[in-house]
């Protein structure tokens, strides 16, 4: 099942808080029980961003608290711990006026900051609003579309070579991916025509005895190399 977003888990993060034997405790203990609740498989609970920035149901977690936090549900004593407020135990089960409750303190909040921001001049023009995402995942997806962006970029500039420039590009990655080893100038790009099918040589010793040949195939973006063309390579 799809990890719910931090807003969908606020419910139950209360409900978690407000059995009689919680009180104050870690934050972090929420995460199994929660998991357990909700009926996410422990592969799904240890799911990570792409980032490496942590375990995503956790981060939901924590940001689900902030809200609540703000919304003055749920309090945290020190670092690291929360419990229930009695505001919150009054509304315990009643999903709907949760959910209400939690986004009208948000947006009062957000006009405070923003009319605190008008106040020093600032000339900052964003309006945080309530989203379904949290902070974290919203640079991840800015990030993810950036890379996006790079790669096509990069796919651009490789599908606008001369096939001769493309098999001296090919030649190249190989060699600094370590294909090679040591050996200087290990890779070279054969002549352009009367190949014989092979496009480059990587020598792999400083005799030359072991060698990879190496056939480059540019094709459109929607096809793919056949079993033909493989078995015509080795062929050759």
């Amino acid at each position: 099942m799809p990890i719910p977003k931090y807003h969908e888990i606020i419910p139950a993060v209360l409900a978690e808080l407000a059995k009689a034997d919680v009180g104050t405790i870690r934050w972090k203990e929420l995460e199994d029980p929660l998991a357990k609740k909700i009926g996410l498989s422990e592969e799904e609970q240890a799911t990570e961003y792409k980032s490496g920035n942590g375990r995503i149901f956790l981060d939901r977690i924590s940001w689900a608290l902030t809200y609540l936090s703000i919304a003055k549900l749920v309090e945290r004593p020190k670092r690291g711990y929360c419990r229930i407020t009695e505001l919150g135990l009054t509304l315990v089960g009643d999903e709907a006026a949760i959910k209400a409750h939690v986004k009208e303190k948000i947006a009062e909040h957000e006009a405070l900051k923003k009319a605190k921001k008008d106040e020093l001049n600032s000339n900052d023009t964003s309006a945080v609003l309530i989203s379904e995402i949290t902070p974290d995942e919203a640079l991840t997806q800015a990030s993810d579309s950036i890379r996006d962006n790079v790669y096509e970029d990069i796919l651009d500039t490789i599908l606008s070579k001369t096939p001769y420039e493309f098999e001296k590009l090919v030649v190249k990655l190989l060699d600094k991916m370590g294909y090679g080893g040591l050996v200087k100038d290990a890779g070279q790009v054969t002549q352009q025509s009367n190949d014989g099918g092979i496009d480059g040589i990587i020598k792999e010793d400083l005799l030359g005895l072991g060698r990879i040949h190496i056939q480059a195939k540019r094709y459109k973006r929607e096809n793919t190399i056949g079993r033909e063309d493989v078995q015509r390579f080795v062929g050759a």
